[in-house]
Order: C-alpha cells, then sequence, then structure tokens
C-alpha cells in the first residue's frame, strides 16, 4: 500500500502538470529543425515497419543466416 501510494503522488503530480491551465505565460519549447526532423524521420521508419514488417523480417532472417552453423 505504501508504495502505490508512492506511486500515485509521482503519477498524479505529473497528470496535473499535463492537464494544469498555466495560462499564456507557460512557455512553449522550441525544438531545433534538425532534432525535429530526425524525430519526424524516427517515427515514419516505425510507422512504415509497424504497418509493413515484411522487409524487415526479411533482413533479418538473411543475418541470422550468417550466425548459423
Amino acid at each position: 500500500m505504501i508504495s502505490a501510494a508512492i506511486a500515485a503522488f509521482f503519477y498524479l503530480r505529473w497528470a496535473m502538470a499535463l492537464y494544469s491551465d498555466d495560462g499564456p505565460e507557460a512557455d512553449r519549447i522550441v525544438v531545433p529543425r534538425a532534432t525535429a526532423v530526425v524525430i519526424g524521420f524516427g517515427v515514419a521508419v516505425t510507422l512504415v515497419f509497424g504497418i509493413w514488417p515484411g522487409p524487415l523480417v526479411t533482413l533479418a532472417q538473411h543475418a541470422t543466416v550468417l550466425f548459423t552453423p
């Protein structure tokens, strides 16, 4: 019960920070363009291989052939 109370404290504090309305004085985080491009590329690759995993599976199978005796 103590660990559940500690976890609830941390999770509720995070949820309150997420949903609290700080108004117009809240600062926005500025992400550099290069970082945004890398994040966007990672999201795109994850979505493509999540929807169509065939080429990645084939590549993994061909890579493991080299390690089998």
